[in-house]
């Protein structure tokens, strides 16, 4: 059993890559030094800052995504949440019901989860995404929101994701895309619009991303191990800035559900 405030020491998943996804931009020789950097890089890209002082169009772009992710929880209302990558509990404080468990790297953004939510019915554990501390099945709701990007293997990760849910489970992930992101930058720059429309935006592109992902990269990504339900494009299908995916173990048999 974990208990309230358990911290467990991360540690480092293999280096195997799933087809389709680049390996990442930066390597870590030892489990400190990937630790370490993800701390450094939660502190200078603070995101309770980022929900609260984004400008306008972030900040309703990633609303968007919020009432996305609800949607598809709601599919199944009741029962113990998982979200792996809680950050500071910005998306977990919108889920109304059942126990949560938050999980994360960096014990900075923890500490900024626990006092959004609190201690009760709350369960916040630092770990690596791709070694989380929990027997088999143990979720019928998991939620990983922009965080498959910034692990070393991200083919480690859906692996956990598959191994914790429960056979009725919903498996809510959501990716940034990166092509569509940075085409919609270059035409507000192109514009002249950058002061007004990127005034906040990080100097350095993707700093905190180990990897780029599309939605053809997370369907090679989740083959074989993960039923991908149905798909959501944020804010639309013709501007596509994040995808929002309700998913399955593979094990489950289709339902009748929109087509993906």
């Amino acid at each position: 059993m974990i208990s309230k405030h358990e911290s467990r020491q991360p540690q480092i998943s293999g280096e195997n890559h799933a087809p389709g996804v680049k390996a990442a931009e930066r390597s870590f020789s030892n489990e400190k030094q990937q630790v370490m950097w993800n701390e450094e890089m939660a502190r200078r890209y603070d995101l309770d800052k980022y929900y609260r002082q984004s400008n306008v169009l972030v900040r309703w772009v990633e609303r968007a995504r919020f009432r996305s992710i609800l949607q598809f929880l709601s599919r199944k209302p009741q029962g113990d949440l998982l979200e792996i990558g809680c950050g500071a509990g910005n998306v977990l404080e919108l889920v109304p019901a059942g126990r949560k468990f938050a999980i994360d790297l960096s014990a900075f953004l923890l500490g900024k989860a626990r006092e959004r939510l609190g201690s009760k019915g709350h369960y916040f554990v630092q770990a690596n995404a791709g070694n989380l501390p929990f027997p088999n099945q143990s979720f019928g709701r998991i939620l990983c929101t922009e965080v498959i990007e910034h692990v070393p293997d991200p083919g480690a990760l859906i692996k956990e994701l598959a191994r914790l849910a429960k056979p009725d489970a919903v498996v809510v992930i959501t990716i940034p895309n990166e092509v569509w992101i940075n085409r919609v930058k270059f035409l507000i720059r192109a514009s002249g619009l950058t002061r007004l429309l990127l005034r906040r935006s990080p100097v350095r592109e993707n700093e905190w991303h180990l990897h780029d992902f599309d939605l053809s990269v997370i369907r090679r990504l989740t083959s074989g191990t993960l039923r991908i339900r149905e798909t959501k494009a944020i804010p639309w299908r013709v501007v596509p800035l994040r995808y929002v995916l309700r998913c399955a173990p593979i094990h489950q048999p289709p339902d009748p559900g929109p087509a993906v």
